[in-house]
């Protein structure tokens, strides 16, 4: 007796395979016409994906939303004058806040400070110093 080879036995199961198939599909669609448990998953289904445009829909306004705030925003940051610290920006959660460029500003003061300690009587004036770089910055 010569054993079956592998191609042989792949080829059966298959066959097999489909025959149970096409019994189950035709199970399957009698109970899709009779079963009421099936039909309440189909509404419940329907449901969920009526949900499921109503959130796209829901997340595409906000998005028009955000991106007509942020044109808002930058309008406004170029209404304030250069001496300005703080600029209202909005983060990852869409949250709007005061920012300020620290970086920039410091490097700003930095170069002001060593231009004012150029002169001999800094030490008595560093307050004075210290209190006109700060009114460049605040506007007062």
């Amino acid at each position: 007796m010569t054993q079956m080879r592998k191609f042989e036995q792949e080829a059966i199961a298959k066959e097999i395979l489909d025959t149970i198939k096409v019994s189950n599909s035709k199970e399957q669609q009698a109970m899709e016409k009779s079963s009421k448990e099936l039909k309440n998953i189909r509404k419940l289904h329907t449901k969920a994906e009526g949900i499921q445009d109503q959130e796209r829909e829901l997340y595409r306004q906000r998005r028009i939303l955000i991106d007509e705030m942020n044109i808002a925003i930058k309008n406004f940051n170029r209404t304030l004058s250069l001496t300005t610290n703080y600029k209202i920006h909005s983060d990852y959660d869409d949250n709007i806040s005061w920012s300020t460029n620290d970086w920039e500003i410091k490097q700003n003061i930095e170069n002001k400070l060593a231009i004012a300690l150029l002169s001999n009587d800094w030490q008595e004036r560093l307050p004075e110093i210290i209190a006109s770089i700060a009114s460049q910055f605040t506007g007062e």
